[in-house]
């Protein structure tokens, strides 16, 4: 799935039910790096892995890629969830 967010398009996919879980893989890496640990989770949790801005199959935007950038990203995701 994907979500308009803080200029991009963020990719993201939901696993499993319950309590929100969130993942967010290492750089360089996308959501299918987190693999073993979305299938232990989403036993319990409902898994939100998220592949960060340009990694993966979001977007990468026209901002300077760093990790505030990258933070504000999940903040508006986890926002655009709670609406």
């Amino acid at each position: 799935m994907k979500v308009y967010v803080n200029g991009i398009e963020l990719s993201y996919h939901i696993y499993g039910n319950g309590e929100p879980l969130v993942l967010l893989h290492g750089n360089g890496q996308s959501h299918g790096a987190l693999k073993r640990q979305i299938d232990f989770f989403r036993k319990r949790y409902q898994v939100i892995a998220v592949d960060s801005r340009g990694h993966g199959k979001s977007e990468l935007g026209f901002r300077p890629l760093d990790f505030k950038v990258m933070a504000l990203d999940i903040l508006c995701l986890l926002d655009f969830f709670k609406n």
